[in-house]
């Protein structure tokens, strides 16, 4: 089954293409299938047939490759009509009848690799999936189908009976990457906490180092607005040079983890002037808060401190 926990691969023969002792036989994961697949599963045909029903133990062994397969063992000619054969298939030889699309089978983010089916009329396995393609919910047809399978075979073992979608969160689909980004969220947030933390300690010490000079600021006569107004300034000045130097040194590292992100952008544009503003924000607040204590305090106090 695809992104399923049981897999079958073999070692191959390509006729024409000898190997040598020092060199490693190819290798390629397959599939043994029946002619109802193609419409099941839906992989992309792109050159010559499917398995059909005449491929049975009586006509000549075929086999479907896909791109990548073709491409490696075939470069630069026509895939179909060449040959192949395996130990582990019978060591027979088989005609390359169609060409599919590269599609994921083994691991839903594995690079393309070699891949093939062959009918499974022509090669028993005990050990057999059944795949069902539904209108509606695949967990509601399950039942029905079981009880259609002990009518015919009461002694059929049944097991493993679920849904493409919770297979595609299993530990060959999505679950992996799942709890990654689980845990590079939580390490994230955890930046972030660390970040507006290290921002307000900043700048409001950096504020209440200014007591003396607010005092003799409105000693002078400065009112209370325009002291908050200077303090506001000066940490927000900072913060938005700090913003800008991070911000640029964040797209010039956001190209190595740009493999790693899946349906948003390094770059993203909502994240960054999110974070920006969330910044700004805590330094706003932590200017703020100081600058309206000082003004609280007697400007005589202020002078002695």
């Amino acid at each position: 089954m695809p992104l399923g926990y049981y897999n079958q691969s073999a070692y191959l023969e390509i006729d024409g293409q000898p190997v040598s002792q020092s060199s490693r036989r190819p290798f390629a994961p397959f599939n043994l299938v029946s002619p109802g697949y193609l419409q099941t599963m839906k992989p992309r045909l792109i050159a010559g047939r499917f398995v059909t029903p005449q491929d049975d133990e009586r006509g000549r062994p075929v086999a479907v490759v896909n791109q990548f397969m073709a491409h490696r063992f075939w470069p630069n000619q026509d895939p179909l009509g060449q040959r192949f054969r395996s130990t582990d298939l019978g060591n027979v030889w088989m005609e390359v009848v169609g060409v599919v699309r590269d599609a994921k089978v083994q691991w839903i983010f594995a690079d393309p690799e070699p891949f093939f089916y062959v009918p499974i009329a022509q090669h028993y396995l005990s050990l057999r999936t059944l795949q069902l393609r539904t209108a509606g919910d695949p967990a509601a047809l399950a039942p029905l189908v079981q009880r259609e399978i002990h009518a015919m075979a009461p002694d059929m073992p049944l097991f493993d009976v679920t849904p493409m979608t919770r297979t595609l969160e299993g530990p060959n689909g999505f679950f992996l990457i799942q709890m990654a980004a689980m845990f590079g969220g939580g390490l994230g947030l955890l930046g972030l906490v660390l970040a507006l933390v290290g921002v307000y300690g900043v700048v409001s010490y950096a504020a209440s180092q200014r007591t003396q000079e607010i005092g003799v600021r409105m000693a002078l006569g400065a009112n209370r607005s325009d002291i908050v107004r200077l303090v506001l300034g000066r940490g927000l000045l900072l913060v938005i040079v700090g913003i800008g130097v991070g911000v640029g040194v964040a797209l010039s590292a956001s190209r190595v983890v740009a493999n790693l992100l899946f349906n948003v952008s390094a770059s993203d544009p909502f994240t960054f002037i999110g974070v920006s503003l969330l910044l700004g924000a805590m330094a706003l607040v932590a200017s703020y808060v100081p600058a309206w204590r000082a003004t609280r305090i007697d400007p005589a106090s202020a002078l002695k401190g």
